[in-house]
């Protein structure tokens, strides 16, 4: 069914259907009470003319978008070479087995190297066996050298203010 797709960048056209996958995936990943994202900052921040992210996106032959893979650059970090991250990756249901996710990492991976990003980095959820053995099966493999760590309100701001 993946010959039933084409992947490509998004554009401004695509702005609602990639909204409605962001959402989706917030939904799946438990975060959909804080999904605070709309169409205007994926208009300004992601097609603008310095855009903060870009998008690939899969189109079914009846033009639907049936899944994205969000990402951004870390233009440059110990090697003087960008890092790409992966954000989001999400293939709607009935698309899932198909194809889809391998053909939408496959263009995130060419666009990788296009930049000449060295690396690619993604989060997993610690129980989405799933999308683990997914990424495996593209030779992806988990990082043990690093442990995800984050700061929050109100930890951010008490920082921010801390005298020093």
């Amino acid at each position: 069914m993946v010959s039933a797709v084409t992947v490509r960048d998004f554009h401004v056209g695509d702005i609602p259907a990639l909204l409605s996958l962001m959402r989706a995936l917030a939904v799946f990943e438990g975060y959909d009470k804080q999904f605070a994202v709309t169409a205007d900052d994926l208009a300004i921040h992601g097609l603008g003319p310095d855009p903060w992210f870009g998008a690939k996106v899969a189109v079914s032959a009846a033009g639907d978008l049936v899944g994205m893979a969000v990402h951004h650059t870390i233009r440059w970090t110990y090697d003087r070479r960008p890092t790409l991250v992966l954000k989001e990756l999400y293939v709607c249901d009935g698309w899932r087995g198909a194809g889809v996710g391998h053909a939408l990492m496959r263009a995130v991976a060419s666009h990788a190297c296009a930049i000449g990003a060295p690396r690619l980095h993604w989060l997993v959820l610690p129980d989405n066996h799933a999308a683990m053995r997914f990424y495996r099966s593209l030779g992806g493999e988990l990082e043990t050298g690093w442990q995800s760590w984050r700061m929050e309100q109100p930890a951010l701001a008490a920082l921010a203010v801390e005298p020093t």
